[in-house]
């Protein structure tokens, strides 16, 4: 018994020591397995991952492709869920998608310097925007100045709490066809309610701040005033079409007649909507109702909340998405089981949908006996938001509110908070997503995705991340990547030339291109040198173009000189085309004189030699007579297929004469022409072997005639200047009288 008991002993100390070190193990001793529950460890720690890509970087419109990564946790995988922004917009902290059943702000701090300010008259409404124009906060409140209109202060962020740095900018909205003016809400426009606005004549297409506010002559509606970005004090009413006589949107008299009253709009963006949530009497009670329109102006759409996300219908008064009687912040901005993305502290609003606060329950901002909060939530509370709908501003929430006292005057005040608490969440997934990850443990698990959206334009960047969860609730993302839908399709090419084969010579390399979208540029390379080089890269446009590059082939015959060119389009694919060759080559050698030709006449001050080789030549001579050679290499050119001559035989004594041509050591047959100075014409109109009076006669009928004129005549322009002159008539003077027999 002894020996047991000391065994026991002994295996209790050794699973308990087991236990401390390794809740993870199966601890094994010879024939007896104790296993150890996972859920006996406390686990914070979040899945790692690796291996985060996709199956291509770019995609053309309306293809699929592949998100992918691994993801490890020690205890168990819970989920992978795959996040896209498919607006275009990249480098935003993404979050999860959430159905939500509440969400709002706790843990409000109220500013040490309540209370900030002390209303006109029988002010009860304001709303608030933050506009990053100019970095400032922006407070509509309705307030008694003469009448009740709408008044406005401005102030940096820093002052939210200090009144005396505050712009007072007096009115700035009154409606004279309303009894008063209620501020509700301001959205800032997207650019299709811009754009919508401005094709129904109420101004240009320009996005500007968007104010939804009530007012009732004689029956409650709802209406708008839009300001620009830049002066966001000036505030112009927009027209309603179709409802009531007084320019309303929503309620009022005329189609929404049957509603007694219809007030305190608070308006949000859904499904690229405006959503107004408001309160309507039948006479009584006050109903939520919710209704939408694509432009927010006209053509609205109702919809009776389900109870479900909303969690009371009817209202006390006021009965607004905020409701402020018992200093509650609440919106049932998301009716029925409509989605919307999580907006997390520090970070930016997610756009597959704006978010709001739902009720919370319990004030968050309570009353206190005997002091200026007597009455809190006397007039409506308004949260700040920005362009995207967002309650935080720099990672805060400002929550502004009023309240009564004993001596029945109401006051503003101010209160902050870093804190947003959501129940009843269900994320909702995208793309085959969320993917249940099974609860493995201490292995890399895959998850894989396949995306493909065909509404997404060409030119989108996609920015995705994928969320991986463990079954303790840790989460962790993966790094942002993203993938472009665009072109994939690399340039075309089509139609190689050359112009040239002769070694040591300029030759053009030309090759056509074509592309699906706009082309970017290309690069020529060859081997022409004995190894292959790029030349730089040169810019090409448009769908169609050429590109071209000059080189000078290298000086051996016989050489194999290849080539190729590379191209890119404008989405940066590339294409590469064959590659090409030719063999520096030099053929036989032939010659030809153009002019004179044989058995002719010249008369003129000089006679044109013209030649032509078949190859690149080294050096070319003229022999007239048979007498001394004249050289002539630099009057000749070689165009990239033949070598071309040309010189003028001055000083040509009259008579018979033969010349012959050599290039390279090879002489041209002889060619026989007669000249003959002066001898322009004769009866018959060509040269008769004498300089008469009908030669004379035909250059003073020319005489003064220059190149280009109907008169001129080359043929009387014995000196070959482009003018018929003094000069002329002195050569055909000085020859008249010659006699030669012509051949």
């Amino acid at each position: 018994m002894r020996g047991k008991s000391v065994f026991a002993v002994l295996l209790v100390f050794l699973v308990g020591t087991f236990l401390l070190l390794n809740t993870e193990t199966i601890i094994s001793f010879g024939i007896t397995n104790v296993e150890v529950l996972s859920q006996l460890q406390t686990d914070e720690v979040s899945p790692r991952y690796r291996n985060v890509g996709s199956s291509f970087k770019s995609i053309e419109p309306g293809e699929t492709i592949e998100l992918y990564g691994q993801a490890y946790d020690s205890l168990g995988l819970c989920e992978a869920q795959l996040w896209t922004n498919e607006t275009g917009g990249i480098g935003k902290n993404y979050s999860l998608s959430y159905r939500c059943k509440e969400i709002y702000l706790t843990n409000f701090t109220k500013s040490e310097s309540n209370p900030l300010h002390a209303f006109a008259g029988e002010g009860s409404w304001m709303t608030s925007f933050y506009n990053d124009y100019d970095n400032r906060i922006y407070l509509l409140i309705q307030e008694e100045r003469g009448h009740i209109n709408i008044v406005g202060y401005s102030f940096d962020l820093e002052d939210y709490s200090n009144r005396s740095a505050w712009t007072d900018h007096g009115i700035v909205f009154g409606d004279p066809t309303q009894y008063h003016c209620e501020p509700h809400s301001v959205i800032w426009e997207t650019q299709a309610l811009a754009d919508y606005r401005e094709s129904v004549g109420e101004g240009e297409g320009t996005r500007k701040w968007r104010l939804y506010y009530a007012g009732g002559t004689p029956d409650d509606g709802v209406y708008i005033a839009v300001a620009p970005e830049d002066n966001p004090t000036n505030w112009t009413k927009v027209m309603g079409r179709g409802t009531g006589s007084n320019g309303e949107v929503y309620g009022g008299t005329s189609d929404y007649a049957h509603y007694w009253l219809t007030l305190d709009p608070e308006a949000f963006y859904f499904n690229n909507s405006v959503w107004l949530a408001t309160a309507r009497y039948y006479p009584t009670p006050k109903i939520r109702y919710f209704t939408y329109s694509p432009n927010g102006i006209n053509n609205w759409t109702d919809v009776l909340c389900d109870g479900e996300y909303c969690n009371i219908k009817q209202t006390p008064a006021w009965g607004t998405a905020w409701e402020a009687e018992e200093g509650r912040v609440m919106s049932w901005v998301r009716a029925g089981k409509i989605d919307f993305g999580y907006c997390g502290i520090n970070a930016h609003c997610s756009h597959n949908g704006t978010m709001y606060f739902n009720y919370t329950g319990n004030p968050v901002v309570e009353n206190i006996s005997g002091t200026w909060e007597q009455e809190i939530g006397r007039i409506c509370p308004t949260v700040v938001k920005g362009k995207d709908d967002c309650p935080f501003i720099d990672g805060t929430a400002y929550l502004y509110y009023g309240a009564e006292g004993y001596d029945g005057r109401r006051r503003l005040g101010v209160a902050t908070s870093t804190t947003l608490t959501k129940s009843g969440c269900e994320p909702v997934g995208h793309h085959d997503s969320p993917i249940d990850m099974g609860a493995a443990n201490d292995t890399w698990i895959w998850s894989n995705f396949t995306w493909s959206n065909s509404s997404v334009p060409f030119g989108t960047a996609v920015a995705w991340r994928i969320y991986y969860s463990d079954t303790s609730g840790n989460v962790n993302a993966t790094d942002i990547e993203t993938f472009s839908v665009g072109d994939t399709t690399p340039p075309a090419y089509s139609s190689n030339l050359i112009n040239n084969t002769a070694p040591g010579q300029p030759t053009l390399f030309s090759l056509n291109w074509t592309d699906d979208y706009e082309l970017s540029g290309h690069i020529f390379s060859t081997n022409n040198s004995g190894t292959w080089k790029n030349a730089s890269w040169i810019s090409m446009s448009g769908p169609h173009d050429t590109s071209y590059h000059v080189a000078v082939l290298n000086s051996t015959v016989g050489a194999l000189v290849r080539w190729k060119f590379y191209a890119n389009d404008t989405s940066d694919n590339w294409a590469t085309s064959d590659t090409y060759s030719l063999t520096t080559y030099v053929g036989e050698l032939i010659i030809r004189i153009l002019s004179p030709a044989n058995n002719t006449s010249h008369h003129k001050f000089y006679v044109p030699l013209n030649l032509t080789a078949s190859n690149l030549i080294s050096y070319a001579t003229y022999i007239l007579d048979g007498e001394t050679e004249v050289d002539m290499t630099d009057s000749t050119t070689y165009n990239g297929s033949h070598t071309v001559g040309y010189v003028k035989l001055e000083h040509v004594e009259d008579g018979y004469h033969n010349i012959t041509v050599e290039v390279d050591g090879n002489r041209s047959d002889p060619v026989y022409f007669f000249y003959c100075l002066g001898d322009i014409t004769g009866l018959e109109g060509v040269p008769d072997g004498k300089v008469g009076m009908i030669d004379i006669a035909l250059v003073a009928r020319k005489f003064g005639c220059n190149c280009g004129d109907s008169c001129y005549d080359s043929a009387v322009d014995l000196d070959g200047n482009g003018k018929i002159e003094s000069r002329d008539i002195g050569i055909i003077a000085r020859e008249f009288g010659k006699i030669f027999q012509t051949a």
